[in-house]
């Protein structure tokens, strides 16, 4: 419910503040996707696949759907190595409706890869199976541990998660 009022406030606001602005987001197209591109870039949008850990109902074990955003990034030489996330959990594939809350550390593979991979072990592992598997992990991937509620249960959630992060 909190996270509902949230996104909707957020919504409100950023709507309102498009409407009263004296300049058209059209009248400056340049400038827009120039925004655009620094909010992509700083919230890192992610899809998420979690496998809680803890399900009392379950005894153990449930794969969950979760969409995330990054809210604090650590960085070394303006590269981003790891990401403290929050998001929620849809209750179907459209995530049309929150089924509960999650926040936790993601490791960021791209920026780990780049920042402390030589270039002569990513040639071997760019080889043979191992590359198409890391075209897209060592691309988009982040791996991390989460926990949060689970709200359509009552329950506590700890999870593992892997997921795929989008960037300008």
């Amino acid at each position: 419910m909190l996270l509902k009022l949230l996104v909707s406030c957020g919504l409100f606001w950023g709507i309102a503040q498009v409407a009263l602005a004296e300049e058209g987001i059209l009248d400056h197209p340049g400038q827009a996707v120039s925004v655009l591109k620094t909010v992509i870039d700083t919230l890192s949008p992610q899809t998420d696949t979690l496998w809680n850990f803890y399900d009392l109902n379950d005894d153990g074990g449930e794969w969950l759907r979760g969409v995330s955003v990054g809210i604090l990034t650590l960085k070394s030489q303006s590269i981003p190595l790891a990401s403290w996330r929050l998001g929620y959990i849809g209750e179907d594939g459209n995530f049309s409706d929150a089924r509960g809350w999650y926040a936790g550390a993601n490791l960021d593979l791209p920026g780990l890869t780049k920042r402390y991979v030589p270039s002569t072990v990513k040639g071997i592992a760019t080889k043979g199976y191992l590359d198409a598997l890391w075209k897209l992990a060592g691309r988009y991937g982040r791996i991390g541990i989460n926990g949060g509620y689970d709200a359509d249960r009552e329950t506590p959630i700890v999870a593992a998660s892997a997921g795929v992060s989008v960037s300008w």
